[in-house]
């Protein structure tokens, strides 16, 4: 009967992560054992979850969020943690995409009994990938946590994972849990990419700003100078921005020496949105699109249409 439960379980989360529209939060519920207490844990604006921190004996008992901005990197400071839900006895331990992917899905594996959570395996994409186009990149990855299957997961197997995927254009950005001295129950919780479109992950909603820091603040200086510049699937580019106000003026500058691809970029700049239009009038190449500036202001990341109506995606990271 659990089986079957969960089966069905599955199937409304895998449905409605489906139909979720890509500009709002989707929560879904936490699904496992029952009792406990519960919480809701989510990344800070502009971040999305990589992976898990915790403690685990034959099932987790404690569970701590690992976020990340886009294009972070195995490197002190680059990750944040939330609450840690749970018990403090174990092994700790701690797991995550590999730099630079994000959770995109999840699937849950019960100890005996049902009732503690034994076992998450994540799906890990590139942020610039659109959710519905993972399959074909090869930065896919499979992680888990913890990293090995105890015998309680073991000995569970006839009963039927849970699974909750992130809509197309949405990557993971916290959960739902219920815990006492163990984690009981766990819900996916998704947002969208703001590589994709202009909208960044929501505030927390069951936490503070902590004490003594400010929202990002950004000035069109914060644009100026060089970037480079990737094309998905593409050229790579040297560009140099210079702003006056609000108008932001580009060159760019491709660095295979290919200046058939030389142009120009004019837009303009709202906080961390940048509107433009380019030109590269040799190769008869024109289009429009937005770049976003992601905290710390050393990447912009983006999307737009050529005048062809073919789609492009642009990453650049400040020399």
């Amino acid at each position: 009967m659990l089986s079957h439960l969960k089966t069905c379980a599955a199937a409304v989360l895998f449905a409605a992560a489906i139909a979720a529209p890509a500009s709002a939060r989707t929560t879904h519920p936490a699904i496992g054992g029952n009792g406990g207490y519960e919480a809701t844990d989510q990344c800070p604006r502009g971040q999305f979850l990589i992976g898990f921190a915790g403690r685990f004996e034959q099932g987790i008992n404690s569970l701590t969020a690992v976020c990340a901005a886009p294009g972070w990197k195995e490197k002190a400071g680059s990750k944040s943690y939330s609450a840690t839900r749970g018990g403090d006895i174990g092994r700790g331990v701690e797991e995550t995409c590999r730099p630079g992917t994000f959770v995109m899905d999840w699937k849950i594996r019960m100890t005996v009994g049902d009732n503690q959570v034994g076992r998450i395996e994540m799906t890990c994409v590139e942020a610039i990938e659109r959710v519905n186009e993972y399959r074909d990149n090869p930065n896919t990855s499979r992680e888990y946590f913890p990293n090995y299957e105890t015998d309680a997961v073991a000995d569970n197997r006839d009963a039927l994972p849970t699974f909750a995927n992130c809509a197309t254009q949405e990557l993971a950005t916290g959960y739902t849990v219920r815990f006492d001295k163990t984690i009981k129950a766990i819900g996916l919780i998704c947002d969208s990419t703001g590589m994709i479109s202009p909208v960044l992950g929501r505030e927390p909603i069951t936490t503070r700003r902590a004490k003594g820091t400010t929202p990002t603040s950004y000035l069109p200086a914060d644009y100026d100078g060089e970037w480079n510049l990737q094309e998905k699937n593409g050229r790579a580019y040297t560009v140099r921005f210079v702003t006056d106000g609000d108008l932001i003026l580009g060159a760019l500058m491709p660095k295979d020496g290919a200046t058939a691809y030389s142009g120009q970029l004019v837009g303009n700049v709202k906080g961390s949105m940048m509107t433009f239009t380019f030109d590269q009038p040799k190769a008869g190449i024109k289009g429009e699109g937005k770049l976003l500036l992601m905290p710390g202001k050393k990447l912009l990341a983006g999307d737009g249409t050529l005048s062809t109506s073919a789609k492009f995606n642009w990453v650049a990271t400040k020399k």
